[in-house]
């Protein structure tokens, strides 16, 4: 009977090191890549929609905590969706519903991070609509994910 873990064993400390180091380096790689998406990203919204920041190190904790304190949000944005949900009949009146929820707690996260932060300026109509924006890649990209499935 052959153990799964035999080859993982026979492996010398060099090959376990480089074996490890490897596989931290692809998780770093993904990690920093999916960052650098996401911050370019910000980047070129913020540009396009006449945004104005400090210096690129103040964007970048600008989507840092964006995307920190949005997962808490993200949760309770779910659960009051889910609510309300249950009650509604018909798509459209769920997706309206859902995208007032929605935008609602990714407008206050920005204006919030936005009044926080003295180094970055984003006005009140420019909040409105990355809030839109914002809700409309969320569902482009959902619809792909439920597509695959």
């Amino acid at each position: 009977m052959s153990d799964d873990n035999s080859s993982f064993r026979d492996m010398n400390l060099i090959e376990k090191v480089i074996a490890v180091t490897a596989i931290i380096f692809l998780i770093v790689f993904s990690i920093s890549f999916a960052l650098g998406i996401v911050y370019f990203g910000f980047a070129g919204i913020f540009s396009l929609l006449g945004v104005k920041y400090d210096s690129f190190y103040s964007l970048l904790i600008f989507v840092l905590i964006y995307y920190i304190v949005g997962i808490i949000t993200d949760i309770f944005s779910k659960a009051f969706v889910k609510i309300p949900s249950q009650f509604i009949s018909g798509k459209l009146n769920l997706f309206f519903t859902r995208m007032i929820i929605d935008c609602t707690f990714t407008w206050l996260l920005i204006f919030t991070i936005d009044e926080f932060m003295q180094s970055i300026t984003i006005p009140f109509s420019i909040e409105i609509l990355l809030a839109l924006l914002l809700f409309i890649i969320e569902i482009a990209f959902e619809d792909k994910k439920a597509k695959r499935n």
